[in-house]
């Protein structure tokens, strides 16, 4: 009898799009090397199309939870959408308990291409590479009702596994850590 309670309580969806875009004179980001500014620039016209597809089950209405999720971009010219991965995958676990949510998601991408403005170099724009990547991350979430007063906590982590990738004295990606505290009345 429990798992045809489990069976009764199975939940599961699936979506799917294709897209196509094109653009005339695309603004596209530039990194200012060792600096967060960013600079717009105009680019040539250009396309990127793709794929993105998402299956998610749930089981025992709702405490457990997966998710998959696929995507694969075509692009036309990958200097025109800098650090823009042409292919990613992730997939992700939620138990929900009476009072706290815990939630992990890992993710895969592909190889990526960006572009660094060196004012003191020639020639002062160059691409730089990112390898592909991947890591986890972790959410927790909890709340508990006093009398009117609805109290929330959240701890994130990401990029649990990786390192740090700095390029240029721009930090790329690097774990980081939040908690967050709220209330509602």
């Amino acid at each position: 009898a429990e798992v045809s309670d489990l069976i009764d309580q199975f939940d599961c969806s699936f979506s799917a799009i294709y897209f196509k875009s094109s653009y005339e004179n695309k603004y596209r980001e530039i990194q200012l090397s060792g600096s967060p500014i960013v600079f717009l620039d105009n680019f040539k016209d250009t396309n990127i199309s793709g794929f993105e597809g998402k299956i998610e089950t749930s089981f025992n209405s709702g405490k457990y939870n997966f998710g998959f999720t696929a995507a694969k971009y075509s692009i036309d010219d990958k200097t025109a959408f800098p650090f823009k991965s042409d292919a990613k995958i992730s997939s992700n676990f939620t138990l929900r308990l009476k009072r706290l949510s815990i939630k992990t998601v890992w993710f895969a991408e592909s190889a990526r291409v960006g572009m660094i403005y060196y004012p003191n170099e020639e020639p002062k724009l160059k691409q730089i590479f990112l390898e592909k990547f991947s890591n986890i991350d972790v959410h927790i979430d909890t709340s508990i009702k006093l009398w009117k007063i609805k109290l929330n906590c959240a701890f994130s982590g990401r990029n649990l596994l990786g390192g740090e990738l700095i390029k240029e004295g721009i930090a790329i990606r690097d774990k980081r850590y939040y908690l967050t505290f709220g209330f509602e009345i």
